[in-house]
């Protein structure tokens, strides 16, 4: 904690920072490890496979902003089709900022990370079928990164690559780039350990010229009076803010600001970007489908390398055809009000959560599992690609590998745990 997370250690101690006692936040988090610290499981994969694993979630990545693409030239009906939710319906104008920040991007509104969720066969070592892309509020990144990298240095007394290079690619992305300019604003959740926990090890990389400032959500305000860089802590303006909040969050707690993003759009970046929004609804891989089926030799050819998993608005498809498939809302999170359906549409386990929202039906994929052990999944951290002169802005490196294990048919934030992995 104390040399992993300095600034986080801080507001989880008991008393005094010297007295060395942390808060029952911290010990529950690291519950699992300190548990198994003399038998730790790790999951072994090949080397040879790696490339492969890299190249799947590359490509996944770049279907997906060219998805994106081609759903802002559609018509408002259509985008609200595959993507409407409450949220939309109640914020339109947001649709048109996720535009701008897709449309404008330069080198500074670049996105910083996303995490894909993906089925995984542990005999062929390949990716069965990829569950959803999350741009919006990837958690669980101090495990896959910094835990990840302790382990597996006293696993085997070395620090080499385990499909872990997360710090050091997004560390040269930004180098690449030059400084971010001027005041960073990184927002976190204080009552939240694994936020805070996934905010700082963001906040150490952002951290090139020591103007980024550290701060809880309540401590961000926007200044009305200067409307072309409104959004303030204390006396310092922000040109970019990294929060580790859903969007629809953040415009419910400053409506009027974002509604006046013309004023502001192109002095204040925001990570990760409004259009990442589009890319995290779930809505997205049902308008993958319809640009696949609509178009098999075009579209449909072009990515047919993916393990896209087909996906509709509604469940009829999978009914008529006797499949097994699952309900998921287009806006949830943490794995919660996901439904499993069987082969004869009978419901066969259900995730608690709080979303009552529109929802996409997805086919079913089985996570993983290997011999005495529990259902996993895999997911992949991505970050920019770090290529000087690169014509192409949206393309995405696969930087660091986790695997999450838990005990249900599907993931849920109460039984999922961070398991190592090593490289073999």
């Amino acid at each position: 904690m104390v040399e992993e997370l300095p600034w986080s250690q801080g507001f989880y101690r008991e008393g005094a920072i010297s007295d060395g006692v942390f808060k029952k936040d911290v010990t529950d988090y690291f519950d699992y490890f300190l548990k198994n610290q003399s038998a730790m499981p790790f999951y072994t994969i090949k080397q040879e496979s790696c490339a492969g694993l890299e190249t799947h979630f590359e490509r996944a990545y770049a279907q997906l902003v060219d998805a994106v693409g081609r759903l802002f030239n559609e018509s408002h009906s259509t985008i609200m089709e595959f993507m409407g939710c409450d949220f939309l319906r109640k914020h339109p104008f947001f649709i048109d900022y996720a535009k701008h920040t897709f449309r404008t991007h330069t080198s500074a509104r670049q996105s910083l990370y996303g995490r894909f969720d993906a089925a995984f066969d542990p005999v062929t070592e390949t990716v069965k079928g990829i569950y959803e892309f999350n741009g919006d509020t990837p958690t669980m990144l101090f495990e896959s990164v910094n835990l990840q990298t302790e382990l597996c240095k006293q696993f085997t007394g070395d620090e080499e690559d385990q499909l872990n290079m997360f710090w050091h690619t997004l560390i040269h992305e930004l180098e690449e780039m030059g400084k971010v300019p001027g005041y960073v604003g990184v927002l976190f959740e204080k009552d939240s350990f694994e936020d805070m926990a996934t905010c700082e090890t963001l906040a150490q990389i952002l951290n090139q010229n020591n103007t980024t400032l550290f701060a809880d959500f309540t401590d961000i305000d926007y200044d009305h009076a200067c409307r072309e860089k409104p959004w303030v802590i204390g006396d310092r303006r922000l040109d970019v803010v990294f929060a580790l909040s859903p969007w629809e969050e953040m415009v419910e707690n400053f409506p009027q600001g974002y509604k006046e993003w013309q004023y502001w759009a192109n002095n204040v970046t925001f990570l990760e970007p409004a259009w990442r929004w589009f890319a995290s609804n779930k809505g997205i891989w049902a308008y993958i489908t319809y640009l696949r089926e609509s178009d098999p030799a075009g579209y449909g050819c072009q990515w047919d390398d993916v393990a896209t998993l087909a996906t509709y608005t509604t469940p009829e498809h999978f009914i008529a055809s006797g499949m097994s498939y699952v309900q998921k809302p287009k806006v949830g999170r943490m794995s919660s009000n996901v439904k499993v359906f069987g082969d004869e549409n009978e419901l066969v386990h259900e995730s608690e959560g709080p979303y009552t929202d529109d929802c996409v039906y997805q086919a079913y994929c089985p996570p993983g599992q290997v011999e005495g052990r529990n259902n996993f999944i895999i997911g992949m951290f991505m970050v920019p690609d770090a290529v000087e002169d690169r014509d192409d802005m949206f393309d995405s490196t696969a930087a660091t590998l986790c695997i999450r294990e838990f005990e249900s048919p599907t993931l849920s934030w109460k039984n999922e745990r961070f398991i190592p992995h090593i490289i073999v």
